[in-house]
Order: C-alpha cells, then sequence, then structure tokens
C-alpha cells in the first residue's frame, strides 16, 4: 500500500514538473520585430468561380413580376424533431462552364465576374427582354 502510495506521488510530482517548462521550438513570437509588415488591399471585390452557389434576389415594384427569379427560401430540420427547422434560401449554381441558369434570360456567363458586374449583367439583360 505504501509503494502505490509513493508511485502516485511520484507520478503528480513528475507531472507537475514537466508542465510547467516550456519547450523552446514553440514560437511565442518573441521576435516580432522581424516581422514585416504587409498592407491589405481595401477594395477587395470577390470573383465568382466555378460551384460556387449565389443568392439572388429580384426586386419589383409589383411583387408579382419578381417571383419567377427568386428562389424559394426552404426550411430544413437536423436532429430530433423537437428544435425547430433553419432556413435556407436557395441558389444558382455556377456550373463547369461558369454559366447559371436563370429563368426566362437562359444561361448567363458569370464566371471571372464581380457581384456588382453581374448585378449589372442581369439588370441589362432584364432591360432588354422588355
Amino acid at each position: 500500500m505504501r509503494i502505490k502510495f509513493l508511485n502516485n506521488c511520484l507520478l503528480c510530482l513528475l507531472t507537475l514538473l514537466v508542465s510547467c517548462s516550456a519547450p523552446k521550438e514553440v514560437l511565442y513570437l518573441q521576435d516580432i520585430t522581424s516581422l514585416k509588415e504587409e498592407n491589405i488591399d481595401k477594395n477587395y471585390e470577390v470573383i465568382i468561380h466555378k460551384d460556387d452557389l449565389l443568392a439572388i434576389l429580384v426586386n419589383s415594384k409589383e411583387p408579382e413580376l419578381a417571383l419567377p427569379f427568386n428562389m424559394p427560401l426552404v426550411t430544413y430540420q437536423i436532429g430530433s424533431t423537437t428544435s425547430g427547422g433553419q432556413q435556407r434560401l436557395l441558389g444558382y449554381l455556377v456550373d463547369q462552364n461558369g454559366d447559371i441558369d436563370f429563368p426566362i434570360l437562359g444561361k448567363l456567363h458569370v464566371e471571372g465576374l464581380t457581384r456588382m458586374q453581374v448585378t449589372e449583367l442581369i439588370k441589362q439583360k432584364l432591360i432588354s427582354e422588355d
């Protein structure tokens, strides 16, 4: 019994001694002056790529006119039936050719464009369809 007690005490002592030492290989940003500053571009634009999922909402003074363009809001359940469902907006998937299939307008090439460029493209196409 006494040997077991001594072994436990020795194990606790070793654990305390080992846990208090910090290895020198761990980087704690000790040489922070050697790091170089970099400027981050504040005007970063998101570029659309293949397999991106785009949520596109079309607004109109008459909601019935925008209805065919807007994807429905879908509620789905994860886990048990007692928790509330989560809502998610379906989107337009950019295919391998960089196109989306937009209602009435058909295929639109959006790969490589920014969000603002896609907005302008859809606006122009909708205006020219009238």
